[in-house]
């Protein structure tokens, strides 16, 4: 068929016509167009993200308290690698356990959460000090020297030193000839105890600090109030919130080292109820009156180390906000006073205290430490039945790991727990007896003999007997024998 030009041109104009008559009607005369006709989709545009919102509460508000806590001390170290108190503390052994000891601790805590070399050196130079200052008077002669054991020891895993793990040896070596070790200062021993186990895998010093955990925790307050408490390691006037949170603090690095220690887990879990206790609305701290120095502002941030490795993160949270107000500012920016309320001796209120600051620096970048290692969600708790093959250190000790008991698992400070039942845990005061020769603290009966003890038991099932935490025990010597 035969279409002349002019039809073509025709068909051609009305069919342009028609497509614009199209485009018209559906509205899409605003899409933009790319090429001849083409109409892609359009793209969504993305929402941004929000500028500066962060919702972990450790890193975005935690560790920059760290850092300019780790800035301040960097600012006024001096020539010897320390960052020293202005004052004459004494004794000496006290001023290096408190002021520098700490400081290395801190900087190994703060190494090990970020992984930054430069606070592996800062470390080094204080363990420096500290083991040149050894034959200054630096050690006490006591089982406090246990907390300077400890950290060289982990200096020693960190920098692979032999030199710095071999000063930690010596104080731990020390510790296993204490006739006597209970609560704060036993914890202290029991913290080298446990690392040097864990670095020579030497069981001597595994069986002492399990003596002397078992002398502790039945010193722990189980009525009312003050129900999970300690007392003062020097008076027994009732619990105080300091020592108590210092030595949940001291339990958990003696459990990095003897994770199946038996009294650990059920002390610690027993512990919640009184440290919630502490904490107010505001964020301010029960002063009971077992405080024998008052509530120092590193009460604050070591109360919220021990809370947070039992996942009580509100409370934990509430002490660190209140205490971050007290933090000084301008030049002094990243410190803090002695306490808020002076009530005696060294204690400052209006000007930095360094030996103050570097405790609560220690246990800041404990909190970040335990939160980069944890092996599991710190706090986590899941109902459990005690059995053979889920049963906590605490009822294999007492055989009553087949009787089905109802319990839980729990993540203390990012370590597990296995089954457990803290509640089920009692002490039971008891007549020890001895045989002949039998060497208890020193002291040794030619015949048998007794002592004040106390038994920890499960139901039925009791350990052996156990020192009286109140004193070091003392035989009564027997004339007879007792089959």
């Amino acid at each position: 068929m035969f279409i002349s030009r002019q039809q073509r041109q025709s068909v051609f104009t009305r069919s342009i016509a028609l497509i614009m008559l199209v485009v018209s009607l559906v509205g899409l005369g605003n899409i933009p167009r790319v090429g001849f006709g083409a109409v892609p989709k359009p793209v969504p545009t993305p929402t941004p993200a929000p500028v500066g919102l962060c919702n972990d509460y450790y890193s975005c508000t935690l560790m920059p308290q760290i850092l300019k806590t780790s800035d301040y001390l960097l600012r006024n170290k001096n020539a010897q690698g320390i960052t020293p108190d202005s004052r004459a503390i004494k004794p000496y052994s006290e001023y290096i356990r408190l002021n520098i000891v700490t400081q290395a601790g801190g900087y190994l805590n703060l190494y090990e959460a970020t992984g930054n070399s430069i606070y592996l050196q800062e470390a080094q130079s204080r363990l420096a000090y500290m083991a040149n200052s050894m034959q200054l008077g630096a050690l006490s002669g006591g089982p406090f020297d246990g907390m300077m054991g400890y950290v060289f020891l982990q200096g020693g895993q960190d920098l692979n030193n032999a030199y710095f793990k071999s000063k930690g040896i010596q104080i731990a070596n020390e510790c296993l000839g204490f006739p006597w070790l209970t609560l704060d200062p036993g914890l202290m021993c029991d913290m080298a105890l446990s690392k040097a186990y864990q670095v020579t895998g030497d069981v001597k010093y595994r069986d002492k600090l399990r003596i002397s955990v078992a002398e502790t925790v039945d010193r722990q307050y189980t009525v009312g109030a003050t129900n999970g408490g300690f007392p003062h390691w020097s008076q027994n006037a009732g619990p105080s919130a300091n020592y108590t949170a210092w030595m949940i603090a001291e339990m958990y690095m003696t459990r990095t080292g003897d994770p199946t220690n038996p009294d650990l887990d059920t002390s610690i879990l027993k512990s919640r109820p009184f440290l919630r206790s502490l904490v107010q609305p505001d964020g301010t701290i029960v002063a009971y009156p077992g405080e024998p120095d008052g509530v120092g502002s590193s009460t604050y941030s070591v109360t919220a180390a021990a809370l947070h490795g039992l996942g009580e993160d509100v409370l934990a949270q509430r002490l660190l906000n209140y205490l971050f107000t007290k933090q000084f500012t301008g030049a002094d920016s990243g410190s803090y006073p002695d306490g808020f309320v002076a009530p005696l001796g060294y204690w400052t209120v209006t000007s930095p205290s360094v030996l103050r600051t570097s405790l609560i620096f220690w246990d800041l970048t404990s909190i970040a430490a335990s939160r980069k290692a944890a092996q599991c969600t710190i706090g986590a708790v899941t109902l459990c039945t005690i059995t053979q093959t889920n049963c906590s250190s605490a009822f294999v000790q007492v055989n009553s790991c087949t009787k089905n008991y109802a319990g839980t698992d729990v993540c203390l400070n990012g370590r597990p727990t296995k089954c457990t039942n803290p509640d089920m845990v009692t002490f039971v005061p008891t007549q020890c007896t001895t045989p002949p020769g039998t060497v208890i603290e020193g002291q040794a009966c030619n015949n048998w003999g007794t002592y004040a003890g106390i038994k920890k038991c499960v139901g039925a099932n009791c350990t052996a007997c156990i020192y009286n935490a109140d004193s070091p025990p003392t035989p009564t010597c027997l004339d007879v024998e007792i089959p």
